[in-house]
């Protein structure tokens, strides 16, 4: 359609009577204060959660004040510009029904951007994370386009993540340059704000874990091990403010927090996992503790070289009457002093287990209150066992006395401390004594230093005094290695397979082709070669040895 002259000349008129209006109606700000090094100043209209879109203004500049002239209710933003292209904002405002004065912001910020992968949903909106009480408004993050994301009145030499959320995913990047990061993807992440008292300038280190699943063998246990989570991550954003990121944790993880002089505190992961990004979980670091204490005998002597361990408990406590002990996780270990004494420093504020183990004077264990500093251990035994060793009617002195529990019941067992007996070395008149275990049951591994193992069964229960006389132990089944050709490798045997306390011996190299080797027990043995460089295996790959092969050779084919 073509229009008239007469229809275009009304059309210019109704175009300036509206623009005469809306300069009719602009209010102006006067911004007082303005940095000398601003060089260029526009207006944006704020929509939130839009990329702001700029608007032309009458800008008129008298010495250290700034005019800008706008319609009045506007959410607007006002942006001064250095010429290094860094700027200071004021707003989001709503511009003012009555000229007013404002003083100009001198706080300079920057804009960061960066690119959106294509597999992002496009509903994923950017949030920056790890601003502080004092930058409430600032930095804002926007959605340019699919591709793109922008930050902006990001302030200089301050590091943050930008994240953004998709169904199941989130993306993040941990920016503090102008060019920002790739973005990342991860199942969830949080911010977590720290309050460790009046000192704040301390380094906060962060450690992840989880406990180890027993083998299957051992579910009844309650004392766990431990294994590091190293697909999570901790970024410091602040003083004070980390960001935690990572997959779906396992089961029971934890994050451990602490400084030089606070802490540990320990927060789960899966608790960390199921809040929101921009929801900060506060955490209060509390001093350290240091635990003091010592351990004595049943007669009250000192109990010098005790085995001190401390777990911390990752179960609830019990409800009254339940008898199911927490789990437990290892926390710090120690051995006592020549006066029973020991230290165990950083404890934090958790259920935590001392263990105290002495091969001889036995074993006990003690939880510690929250508030306590100092613990007494007093050793108790199920029982004692003395025996002599003795070889052809002789004493033999420094052989390996050890305990070691029958299968079933170490399977069993909640606590291993139960099971395990004392470990001991025959004097020199080849005397001993050991502790039992708790559970009673088990054996006495006698042998080593070129004597054959001999195995002695414990009663169960426990006897409190057990005098096992004079044990008598041969010689080791001394036996010639022979291989069909030479090789370079070592021989090496594992056994007795089937009994409980296997033992590794490395076999010494006679001749060409031939090695010396010392078996320490009869029974089936794994027969082995150990290679630098090639990989060969013998045939057979295990054997039967017992006493009558002592002195002969044994052959093996090398493949």
């Amino acid at each position: 359609m073509t229009l008239s002259v007469r229809a275009i000349a009304l059309l210019a008129i109704a175009l300036a009577a509206h623009l005469l209006l809306i300069s009719q109606s602009a209010v102006t700000v006067t911004f007082v204060d303005v940095p000398s090094e601003v060089t260029r100043v526009t207006r944006f209209e704020w929509r939130e959660g839009l990329v702001p879109r700029e608007i032309a203004a009458p800008l008129e500049r008298a010495a250290t004040s700034l005019l800008v002239s706008a319609p009045p209710g506007l959410q607007s933003a006002v942006l001064f510009y250095r010429g290094d292209g860094a700027y200071a904002i004021d707003g989001p405002f709503p511009w003012p029904a009555a000229p007013s004065r404002r003083r100009a912001p001198d706080a300079w910020r920057r804009t960061i951007a960066g690119a959106i992968p294509p597999e992002v949903a496009t509903d994923a909106v950017p949030t920056w994370l790890g601003g502080d009480a004092a930058e409430p408004v600032w930095p804002r993050c926007f959605r340019k386009d699919v591709g793109a994301w922008q930050c902006l009145g990001v302030s200089p030499n301050r590091r943050g993540i930008v994240a953004l959320a998709s169904p199941g995913v989130l993306w993040w990047a941990s920016v503090d340059t102008a060019a920002g990061a790739p973005l990342r993807r991860a199942g969830w992440g949080r911010v977590v704000a720290i309050d460790s008292g009046d000192r704040d300038d301390h380094e906060v280190k962060t450690t992840f874990a989880y406990p180890v699943a027993p083998p299957s063998e051992r579910l009844a246990t309650v004392r766990l091990g431990t294994a590091p989570v190293s697909t999570a991550e901790s970024v410091a954003l602040s003083s004070g403010l980390l960001w935690i990121v990572g997959p779906t944790p396992p089961p029971m993880a934890w994050l451990e927090i602490r400084t030089a002089d606070s802490g540990p505190a320990y927060v789960s992961l899966q608790e960390l996992s199921e809040g929101l990004p921009s929801t900060p979980m506060y955490v209060r670091l509390l001093p350290h503790r240091t635990l003091t204490g010592r351990v004595t005998a049943a007669d009250g002597q000192p109990a010098p070289g005790t085995l001190v361990t401390v777990f911390r408990a990752i179960d609830p406590r019990p409800a009254p009457g339940n008898s199911l002990p927490p789990r437990r996780v290892f926390t710090a270990e120690t051995v006592a002093g020549a006066d029973g004494s020991f230290v165990i420093d950083a404890l934090g504020e958790a259920d935590y287990e001392v263990v105290a183990w002495h091969a001889q004077l036995g074993r006990e264990s003690l939880f510690v209150q929250p508030a306590q500093t100092t613990i007494a251990v007093t050793l108790r035994t199920a029982g004692t066992a003395r025996g002599r060793i003795v070889s052809s009617g002789q004493a033999v002195a420094g052989i390996d006395v050890v305990s070691v529990p029958d299968m079933t019941t170490f399977n069993a067992a909640r606590d291993m401390t139960d099971v395990k007996g004392g470990d001991a070395k025959t004097d020199a008149d080849g005397r001993f004594s050991v502790m039992l275990a708790s559970a009673g049951g088990g054996e006495l591994r006698i042998g080593g230093a070129g004597y054959a193992v001999r195995r002695v069964p414990l009663p169960r229960p426990a006897a409190a005094s057990l005098d096992l006389g004079d044990i008598e132990i041969a010689a080791a089944i001394d036996v010639t290695i022979v291989l069909d050709r030479e090789v370079a490798c070592g021989v090496r045997a594992v056994g007795p397979i089937g009994r409980a306390g296997l033992q590794v011996i490395t076999a010494v190299r006679a001749t060409t082709g031939t090695f010396a080797l010392s078996v320490p027990e009869a029974g089936v043995w794994q027969i082995g070669l150990l290679c630098t460089a090639e990989k060969h295996a013998l045939s057979p790959a295990s054997m039967q040895i017992t006493p009558a092969q002592a002195g002969k050779e044994l052959h093996f084919v090398v493949r």
